[in-house]
């Protein structure tokens, strides 16, 4: 499966901050300074005059530093998907605009290097389809992700189900998390929900990802991705707050989170578990949010 990515968010889409270790201000084209950078963090976080609607949350400042690091300082080459989830939260927990797609993709943007989303190319471009062809002969996991991506164009069986349970069957494993993504385009695109083994499938990634936590502990490997497609799943309860409280306090001065998280040993921000981390916290301080399809309807344009 693709990459999770996300790109530079920039205020205004006419002015940049470079990186550098002074305060660099960022102005509007009428010459009102909106925001001062400094290492290519705003200086000053929360950035004031933003909706907060977690504010309430324990880790409502872990949120903050969060979705700057997400929209200013991550530079990972392969970051569109990052941005995509970036844009999913961003209209789920009403943030600023400035973290849609269509501000941290924006056209003076695009020389960045994102990283190309191939067939999934449809979570930026609900037009984009692929043909049954080219799913069919895709590599196991990735068709099975395609097969779910696009199940309400070309219609799957139980099979796709079954291959799923087969996956969870097994316990945790590097490929759980996207067939956990998997399952949520699925439920998006209402395909097999009335069949019983949908349930079966939902119920067996819940419980594999909550023993990941519970035995593996959150000093390990896909933390973030196991959290957030928990809270996705609607297992909230299965989540305990002290899994939370220990994340939290592992985040690092920058407002990203290290791919594993070692309280005596800490890593260079990782990108893909900062924004799942990032996505459990939000549905932890917000859980009555109202569902938003993570797949795009015709019609949308996440990028114009």
């Amino acid at each position: 499966m693709a990459p999770l990515l996300l790109a530079l968010a920039l205020f205004s889409p006419d002015v940049r901050a470079e990186e550098t270790g002074a305060p660099e201000t960022v102005a509007q084209k009428d010459g009102t300074p909106v925001m001062r950078l400094v290492g290519m963090l705003p200086e000053v976080i929360p950035i004031p005059g933003d909706p907060r609607p977690h504010a309430a949350s324990p880790y409502a400042e872990q949120i903050d530093r969060a979705l700057a690091y997400m929209a200013y300082k991550d530079r990972d080459p392969n970051r569109l998907f990052w941005l995509v989830l970036l844009d999913h939260l961003q209209k789920r927990y009403w943030l600023h605009e400035r973290y849609s797609l269509k501000s941290t993709h924006a056209p003076h943007l695009r020389d960045e290097p994102m990283g190309d989303l191939g067939n999934f190319h449809r979570l930026v471009d609900p037009e984009f389809k692929v043909d049954p062809e080219t799913i069919a002969s895709a590599e196991s996991y990735e068709r099975l992700a395609l097969q779910a991506l696009y199940c309400d164009l070309y219609p799957t069986d139980v099979s796709l189900l079954e291959e799923m349970h087969e996956v969870v069957r097994h316990g945790m494993s590097p490929f759980l998390p996207s067939v956990g993504m998997a399952f949520l385009w699925l439920r998006d695109n209402t395909c097999l929900s009335d069949d019983p083994k949908f349930m079966l499938v939902r119920d067996g990634l819940a419980v594999s990802l909550r023993n990941h936590l519970r035995y593996e502990g959150v000093a390990t490997f896909m933390v973030g991705q196991s959290l957030a497609i928990l809270f996705a799943l609607g297992y909230s309860d299965m989540v305990n707050e002290s899994w939370l409280k220990t994340i939290a306090e592992a985040q690092n001065a920058d407002g990203g989170w290290p791919g594993i998280n070692i309280s005596e040993q800490k890593g260079a921000s990782d990108g893909a578990a900062t924004i799942h981390i990032l996505w459990a916290l939000l549905q932890h301080a917000m859980p009555n949010a109202p569902a938003i399809s993570l797949v795009p309807k015709v019609g949308t344009d996440l990028t114009e």
